[in-house]
């Protein structure tokens, strides 16, 4: 990705946003993001996102307001060397700003770097996945994809597209 790359600006309800790739200066601001959500986890990968996410072939975007406050997240990683699928992960929006647009923005940017990275297929693990993130995910396009030992449910799959 190009240095100073940015996402165009975009104003989801009453909101200026600005989507564009992780900094090493976002790197507390991300970590307090997610630390203090309901479900934090695991954060070992944001120890450094750079390792974790943009070396490997993925990336890492955050949302931002105007005045550079970091707000919302999204992650992707090929789940392996060489392949062509990608781990969806860290989406994450500031809980008094959802339902404004943010997550699908920052959804459709990911989707689109995906794309430019060679990526063909996005996945996304359903073991903490929450009924209204369920939707969320579905209404942009995610399927339901079984486990094909036992048939259960695992993961949602969307297939990209590729960008010329």
């Amino acid at each position: 990705m190009a240095a100073g790359w940015r996402w165009p600006h975009w104003r989801p309800r009453a909101l200026e946003v600005s989507i564009r790739q992780f900094r090493q200066s976002d790197a507390r601001a991300v970590w307090e993001l997610h630390a203090t959500t309901n479900h934090p986890g695991r954060l070992d990968d944001l120890v450094d996102v750079d390792e974790s996410y943009l070396v490997g072939g993925g990336d890492f975007l955050v949302a931002e307001l105007k005045g550079g406050e970091v707000i919302a997240t999204a992650a992707l990683r090929p789940i392996k060397a060489g392949s062509t699928a990608a781990e969806v992960t860290r989406v994450l929006v500031r809980r008094d700003l959802r339902r404004r647009g943010i997550g699908t923005g920052l959804m459709d940017a990911l989707h689109r770097r995906a794309a430019a990275l060679g990526l063909e297929v996005a996945k996304l693990d359903l073991a903490h996945q929450q009924p209204a993130a369920v939707a969320f995910y579905h209404s942009l396009g995610y399927t339901e994809a079984a486990d094909e030992q036992t048939g259960r449910v695992r993961e949602l799959v969307k297939r990209l597209i590729t960008l010329p």
